[in-house]
Parts: structure tokens; sequence; C-alpha cells
């Protein structure tokens, strides 16, 4: 189960805070759609200062772009329709998001998005839009003055102590509002915490206590299992009160006030609904318990355990090794916007790998003895590892994990004299595809 991490916190203290290899304790996690918990909060903050006076203002009238086509319900959208995906952009309908990718190749996102074409009125039906959160960021900007980044880190982050941000842009400088925000695990349970105490950090309110109820409150149902809010997610099956923020891929913030817990897990596609029912299990009572120094040294011995690698002693090389080592594969045009792959064994533990991409090459040293090695370079400022083994005598598997990132890259490669097939699977769902090249003479 590709857990990344795991912090629980119960009456203010760390019951545990667990990093399970690759990734390392202390470093950033990208939230994903977790991402979109922390706009609404940032929201909060501005009602709360005044910049924005309701959440039932026209959202269309803080924004800079002005839609390419005319249509009375678009300036019907309010704020708090993008915050509750009732926008009624069609958008958000379809798996796997394809207004966001089809903004996120356009010139200028924010006009992209502004130009979706209405679906239906707002404030009725639910589409899951991330460019609904991109236009909230936009918003923001408008109404204060900063980019969404810049008022996290002044007015949320900097009172929480959160220093270690990385939060992107768009060509036009407007904060990812959908994604992309990464933070320290810790870093998250602050935001947790905050929420879990009515919006009350030490002696400052930062956050209204109405907006923390209001936003976490059940609104809309996606399906059976799932009830949004703003930006937070509910479930009908789990004890009233508990609410989340989620992200692709096993990012969760759970809070439980009734049992004064929040949860922070990070993963690279896992399902953590799958962990909950140990947690509520080792809920055993709401009293503290006395103290058992064997069982938490045995905890803190499996913490540690599955922190670090277990290098294995790798297999030979096959005779194909010798034949691949050092030639490039030129691929055949495919929508995973692989260009060529080139493999190279020099020797001993470790090999290489260079994979040119439509927007980025990657030179990667790559572990064969079941760790990853990490790369030099850093993908938004996490650095991706790769391990392979060769399997079947001509069949090449590489894995490429950008941990923190979230995305970890599978590839199968087929060897047949100058010609290789390669498949090509995205573990947490993204992608799926296959192609094939020739060496290049």
């Amino acid at each position: 189960m590709p857990i990344h991490s795991f912090l629980l916190i119960r009456h203010g203290v760390v019951v545990l805070d667990v990093s399970f290899y690759p990734f390392v304790a202390g470093s950033r996690h990208d939230l994903a759609s977790g991402t979109k918990s922390v706009d609404s909060a940032l929201v909060g903050v501005a009602l709360q200062m005044g910049a924005i006076a309701d959440t039932t203002q026209p959202a269309f009238a803080f924004l800079p772009y002005r839609p390419s086509k005319t249509d009375k319900r678009r300036d019907a959208i309010r704020i708090e329709d993008l915050l509750g995906m009732q926008s009624g952009l069609d958008c958000g309908f379809k798996s796997g998001e394809p207004e966001l990718r089809q903004m996120m190749r356009s010139a200028n996102w924010l006009q992209t998005a502004v130009d979706l074409p209405m679906r239906s009125a707002p404030g009725g039906e639910f589409g899951y839009c991330s460019e609904n959160y991109h236009l909230l960021s936009a918003v923001l900007t408008s109404a204060t003055g900063l980019s969404m980044e810049a008022f996290a880190k002044k007015y949320l982050f900097g009172p929480l102590g959160i220093q270690d941000v990385y939060w992107p842009a768009d060509p036009q400088g407007v904060t990812h509002g959908w994604g992309d925000l990464q933070l320290k695990p810790r870093d998250l349970a602050k935001i947790g915490y905050l929420f879990l105490h009515g919006g009350q950090w030490e002696d400052k309110q930062l956050l209204s206590r109405a907006w923390v109820e209001r936003s976490t409150a059940p609104r809309i149902a996606f399906d059976k299992w799932n009830v949004y809010g703003y930006g937070w997610w509910t479930h009908p099956e789990l004890p009233p009160g508990f609410y989340e923020a989620i992200g692709r891929g096993g990012v969760r913030l759970s809070i439980w006030p009734e049992k004064d817990v929040i949860l922070v897990l990070t993963g690279g596609g896992f399902e953590p609904g799958e962990l909950v029912p140990f947690l509520r299990a080792s809920l055993k009572s709401d009293q503290a318990l006395p103290p058992d120094p064997l069982a938490h040294a045995r905890l803190l011995e499996l913490a540690n355990a599955v922190a670090v690698a277990s290098p294995k002693t790798p297999s030979p090389l096959p005779p194909q090794a010798a034949s691949v080592s050092g030639r490039e594969y030129q691929m055949k045009s495919n929508s995973m916007g692989l260009r060529s792959i080139a493999l190279s064994f020099p020797g001993g533990n470790e090999a290489r790998a260079k994979i040119v991409l439509e927007d980025r090459e990657l030179d990667l040293p790559v572990g064969l003895d079941g760790t990853y090695r990490l790369a030099p370079i850093s993908i938004d400022g996490i650095s991706p590892g790769a391990r392979g083994e060769w399997k079947a005598g001509n069949t090449f598997a590489l894995d490429v994990n950008l941990i923190g990132k979230i995305n970890r890259y599978l590839l199968t490669m087929n060897f047949d004299r100058d010609a290789v097939h390669v498949e090509i699977v995205e573990a947490t769902g993204l992608l799926r595809g296959e192609t094939s090249g020739t060496a290049a003479r």
C-alpha cells in the first residue's frame, strides 16, 4: 500500500507520526485537490477582513476577463456557487477532468475557464469542476490585491508558522486554485487544528467559527458516500461532524471534533478509507490510557522500519542489457507525450534512464537493487526517484516515482532487436497507454 505519511493527533498530542519509504520525513507533499479546502479557508479569511462582502456576490464581476459569448446565467454565478461546485458551467461531468487539461494547454488559463459554456443555471447541479476553484483564485486576487499564494502566506500560513510552501501560478500569475499546493504534513495538520478549534489559533481568531461551521457542513451529494460543502467533504456512513479535505492519491486531512482527532495522510495511490475502520477501533477511550512502554517501543520500532529502504541483491544483467545500453529509442507519435527513451547499464547496482517528454527531459539514476535513486533535478521542488529490474530476459520494468508529487509511472519496455514496445501505467489512474519505437541509427 503506497502510503507516504501518517500523522495522528488527539487532544493536541501527536500520537503517531510516521513516514513510509520513499517519502522522507519533513518533506513537502502535494495536496492535490486538498488544496481546495485551503482555498475555502482563505475565502473565509477574506470575508472576516471585509475584502469580500458576502459569498452571494457575483463572481464574474471580480474577474479581469470577459467571456467571448454572453450568457445571462454566467452573470448570475455567485462566489458560493464556485465554492460548492454548483456554478452551472459545463465542466466536471466527464471522467479525467478533460476541461482542466484543456485549460492547462491554453495560452491564457483564466480566459479559457471564463469561456466555458453554461450547462445549467448556477446554484443547482453539482459538477466537480476544478476550474471553479481557479476562478475563485482570481476572485480572491481581485478582492484583496494579492495572489492567493501571497494572501495565504500573509494571513493564514504566516500566523500558523507555516514557512515552507510551494504553490505555482499560471502563465498570467494566477495561483493554481484547484490544486498543486505543497505543504509538509505537520503544517497541513496546523490547518486541521485551526478548524478543530473553530478558527482560533493561540489567542487569535484567524477564521470565524461561523465560516468553519458553514464551509464544512454537508451541502450537496456527489454520490451516496460523499457529500460536498465548500471545499470540504463529509460522508453519511461516518459519524456526524466528521469532515475532511481530500486529494488524489490518498491525501487526507480528516477532522473528527467529537473525538478531538486530526488525521493527516499522504500517499501515491491508495484508498485511505481502508484505514478508517482501524482508526475507529483504535479509539478505545476518551480518557487517558495507562502507559504501555513495551507497546510504545514496538510501535517506534515499526515506524522506524517502514521509513527506510530494504535493498536486495540485483539479479545478473541479461544479454539483452548490453545490446540496449546506450541506445536511444525514438517513439512513434503518442498521446502520452513520450518522445524517446535511452537506458544505460554501466554495471553495479545502478542504471540510468534518459526520458524525453514533450515538456521536459529527465535524466534519472535507476536503482537495480529494489531501492529508488533520487534524481539531482527536481520537479516543482521535489526530486523524483527511479528503480528498475529486468524480467524475462528482454523486458525491463522501470518505476519512476514522483513521491511527494503523487504520480508514479510504471513503464514496461519489451525489446526486440532494434524495436521496443512500451506500456505506461500511472498508479493513481491518471494515465494508461502504450506505444512503440525504434533505435536511432
